[in-house]
């Protein structure tokens, strides 16, 4: 995770002006993400911020959650 949180600060500085489009299944990444679109079933399903997305769509958040205690479970 560490790695990841180090490519996104670098993007940032390296090209602040720039859209950048990260794809990932990990979407620990995105709580640094400006704006996400989650594609489901081939299909933009939802689109937000990543507090928007955790309030607003129960997919992302069941998705985030899994992948948060999933982490939990590899640390121990």
């Amino acid at each position: 995770m560490q790695t990841e949180e180090t490519i996104i600060a670098n993007l940032r500085k390296n090209y602040p002006n720039c859209l950048l489009i990260i794809i990932s299944h990990r979407l620990a990444i995105f709580s640094q993400i400006d704006r996400i679109v989650l594609l489901h079933s081939d299909r933009a399903a939802e689109y937000g911020t990543h507090r928007q997305l955790m309030e607003d769509s129960e997919l992302y958040a069941t998705i985030y959650n899994l992948q948060q205690l999933a982490g939990d479970r590899d640390e121990e």
